[in-house]
């Protein structure tokens, strides 16, 4: 959204890389001329403060980093994207397929079929540098 002002970046704080992947995110919205504005959600409860404050901020979009806790509530995060109408991006194809608009990454199963392919491989007696990123097809 070229003409957001504002975009929400919700984080679980208990990932201890959201940090770092937030400030980058901020970076980038300044840059950009845009606000960055951090909200937290870490349990169930925190998603509707979480949301509250996106709307509060008057955020014109929300970016939702990946996170094992935001992944098994997907339908939950769907449902609070579509009843606050914030436009939001997901890294998940799963999230789509609940009923968000987009995502920028591919099929969470699809990513740990991958990883369990390299892991069979690996456990099979292959280097991990040798497994090769491109030999295998889902």
């Amino acid at each position: 959204m070229p003409n957001a002002a504002t975009i929400a970046i919700l984080i679980n704080p208990d990932n201890r890389n959201h940090p770092a992947h937030a400030k980058v995110l901020e970076a980038v919205a300044r840059s950009g001329g845009q606000q960055a504005v951090v909200v937290e959600a870490a349990t169930d409860g925190d998603f509707d403060p979480a949301f509250a404050k996106v709307r509060q901020q008057h955020a014109d979009a929300l970016v939702v980093l990946s996170d094992p806790f935001f992944d098994s509530r997907i339908r939950q995060i769907v449902e609070l994207v579509g009843r606050h109408a914030v436009p939001t991006i997901f890294v998940w194809r799963e999230f789509v397929q609940a009923g968000a608009l987009m995502s920028y990454g591919m099929s969470l199963a699809d990513a740990h079929r991958q990883q369990g392919f390299y892991t069979g491989k690996i456990l099979k007696g292959a280097k991990p540098a040798a497994t090769g990123r491109a030999t295998h097809q889902v």
